[in-house]
């Protein structure tokens, strides 16, 4: 069997460059074409909410501010549980789905601070942004009539959702790398299972022997 080297690897891959051009087109297009037709435009809204401990009374003491951090973790549990997203949905003035406010709603806490930041993602801003503001809305009741203490405040009112998406550009790369390296497997697979001796530098990786002479061919 002939050993593999990264010299013979270079002259498989040059000589089946076509392959490869071919691969890193397909990839880079099919990818590309998805991100645009089935991903489709995206467009996030955002707003931050500030969580208070509610016997602190307006007072920013260490012990208050550890209480909003701990706070702050628990509540984006519970805006991330169904029956929230239920409510969500049913606040919602156009007909919502939870399987919609569920895959488009993100809940996350700042890391050390008593901030949480409500997102949404949809193919319409306007609904984006819509579903923000009804999570602004019905928090403070929700998590009152849960945890029954502290108390959550949405900084400003919800700007405009921002165009997210698709990502084109990262789309079309992974599909290049995707439809290079699948290129390159068939490239190799196909090399191998030729039998047949392309040249003189071939045989001699081949035999280990010297090649005493050559016989030309006559046209």
């Amino acid at each position: 069997m002939q050993k593999i080297t990264v010299k013979s690897l270079t002259r498989i891959f040059l000589a089946k460059w076509k392959w490869l051009l071919t691969g890193i087109l397909i990839g880079g297009l099919l990818f590309s074409l998805y991100a645009v037709f089935v991903t489709g435009e995206k467009y996030t809204a955002t707003v931050s909410m500030y969580v208070q401990n509610e016997e602190s009374g307006g007072v920013a003491t260490s012990n208050n501010l550890a209480a909003s951090y701990i706070l702050t973790n628990t509540y984006v549990v519970i805006l991330e549980d169904a029956d929230t997203l239920e409510k969500v949905a049913e606040s919602m003035s156009e007909p919502t789905t939870v399987g919609q406010v569920r895959q488009a709603v993100s809940v996350t806490a700042s890391p050390n601070t008593a901030m949480i930041t409500v997102s949404a993602t949809t193919g319409d801003p306007e609904l984006s942004r819509s579903m923000c503001r009804a999570v602004c809305r019905i928090a403070p009741t929700v998590l009152r009539g849960v945890v029954s203490s502290g108390t959550v405040t949405a900084i400003g009112e919800v700007p405009a959702a921002v165009k997210t998406g698709p990502h084109i550009v990262q789309a079309a790369a992974y599909g290049v790398g995707l439809g290079l390296l699948l290129a390159m497997v068939a490239a190799y697979f196909s090399h191998i299972s030729d039998t047949t001796i392309k040249g003189r530098e071939e045989l001699q990786e081949i035999t280990e022997m010297p090649l005493l002479g050559e016989i030309p061919r006559l046209h």
